[in-house]
């Protein structure tokens, strides 16, 4: 569903997949966009595409779920469901669920394809996955949330134990129960303790300060322009916000934001300093050595704070893949709901002036595919790859390569805690590196996506080779 960008596609794909799976008890899915719906998605949509077993469905940047009416009786979801997860079941004009949830409430929808989640099912996709981001280039990898933290993790544990994991991964557990996070993190630190291994690290507590704008969930200073009065959300209020980076710290913790509204950023920075002479009692996680806190997506940033960013030595974990005018996105979501604002979104200049420590993220899966050099060209340029003028945005961001290149290795190696390890090819540090068909130095920047890597090497073994057509397709590639 990645590609629809209408209704009709949308339930055109879902009807298809039904159709070519009849055999399948249920059907999940991802990568419907809210967008494509005027009043949003309806479970009576999806019942006249299948109304006797569940079907449950993501939205394209995790924020949203969707299901059927058998799903929400499956999960034993109605008008009167509560729940300490934050977001909105939403409801229609009679106060009955529409089948569309806003943000981590839609996780209970989860309930009715349990059996959906196996650890053989991780395992298998994270080996599929693993070949891609080698094929790109990619030697290490952090993600900052396991939705499903025991399968997840017990995935990860397994294939490090058994050798099979050649990207070194870092996670993160997602801290997302408003009413018992303190015996959250605290399960989340026995289970990271509990585990020492090779390639796999799970140090960092994920905490979603707000939303997102197209669920115009985001937590704004000043009013959404098409909704007069309406801020959006905070997921938290500022005391649990403060208390939750306490406790992580305390317990050795590194943490990794979401602030997609400024008044978002606000709250998150006010918690760190908050948090700010707080130590951990036993020592920090993993490989870290001091606290290194990092807040991702940044759509909307008031320049003093990012005077506040680098007093805290927050790094600014920017989204270079995002930097452009989407068409039809910007201008029916976008800019209809932030005017003007729209203009300034995604600063990345700004950061780097600041003297921050700036990373690219992609925020996988919602970006697809996870090219790195796409995120380059896309940063230097501010606009898609092969398109017109009309996608520029804010021009005033634009950075340069040789900063790129920093975000994508060694600035990255160190919101992980391993730059004195990884990130740069120095005497004593490992060996990881890629080797490219042309010389980025010498290629035009709005060429820099077309660029292919032809090797990569981890620990200075060659781990991914493309096929011996230097300019083929990935499909004449071969993992070592």
């Amino acid at each position: 569903m990645f590609d629809c960008d209408t209704k009709e596609d949308t339930l055109k794909a879902i009807k298809d997949f039904v159709d070519e799976n009849p055999e399948d008890d249920y059907y999940i899915g991802n990568g419907w966009t809210v967008t494509a719906f005027e009043n949003g998605p309806t479970r009576q949509m999806l019942d006249q595409i299948c109304d006797h077993k569940p079907i449950v469905l993501m939205s394209e940047d995790g924020h949203g779920r969707w299901g059927n009416t058998k799903a929400l009786e499956l999960a034993g979801i109605t008008a009167d469901t509560e729940s300490e997860l934050q977001g909105e079941i939403v409801l229609d004009k009679d106060g009955e669920p529409t089948g569309y949830f806003k943000e981590w409430i839609g996780f209970l929808l989860d309930k009715a394809v349990p059996e959906a989640y196996s650890v053989e099912g991780m395992k298998e996709s994270m080996e599929e996955e693993q070949k891609e981001f080698l094929s790109n280039g990619i030697t290490s990898v952090f993600e900052p949330v396991m939705e499903r933290p025991d399968t997840v993790r017990k995935a990860y544990e397994e294939l490090d134990a058994e050798g099979r994991l050649k990207i070194r991964f870092q996670t993160g557990y997602f801290c997302n129960q408003r009413k018992s996070y303190k015996k959250q993190l605290e399960k989340f630190y026995d289970q990271s303790t509990s585990y020492n291994g090779t390639k796999y690290r799970n140090d960092f507590v994920k905490i979603m300060v707000d939303g997102v704008v197209e669920g115009q969930t985001a937590y704004l200073f000043d009013e959404y322009s098409n909704k007069p009065g309406y801020y959006g959300l905070a997921n938290w209020t500022q005391e649990e916000l403060n208390d939750i980076c306490q406790i992580a710290k305390k317990m050795g913790f590194q943490i990794h934001m979401h602030a997609i509204g400024d008044a978002a950023l606000d709250m998150a920075l006010t918690a760190l300093e908050n948090a700010e002479n707080t130590r951990p009692e036993h020592g920090w996680l993993g490989e870290f050595e001091e606290f290194r806190p990092a807040i991702t997506h940044l759509q909307l940033v008031r320049p003093e704070d990012v005077k506040r960013m680098k007093k805290l030595g927050v790094t600014a974990a920017a989204n270079p893949y995002w930097f452009f005018k989407e068409a039809g996105y910007y201008e029916e979501v976008e800019e209809k709901v932030l005017g003007e604002r729209a203009k300034k979104e995604y600063p990345m200049k700004m950061f780097f002036d600041g003297g921050l420590n700036v990373t690219g993220a992609s925020d996988y899966p919602v970006t697809l595919p996870v090219v790195p050099l796409a995120g380059m060209e896309i940063a230097v340029n501010r606009k898609f790859p092969v398109t017109a003028e009309e996608t520029l945005l804010n021009l005033e961001e634009k950075v340069t390569l040789e900063q790129m290149l920093y975000a994508f290795t060694i600035n990255g190696a160190y919101q992980m805690g391993v730059e004195s390890t990884f990130g740069s090819l120095e005497p004593g540090k490992e060996a990881d590196f890629i080797i490219t068909d042309r010389d980025l130095r010498t290629v035009p920047d709005h060429q820099y996506s077309e660029v292919h890597v032809l090797e990569t090497y981890i620990h200075g073994q060659c781990v991914y080779q493309m096929g011996n057509d230097s300019r083929g397709s990935l499909e004449h590639s071969e993992l070592l």
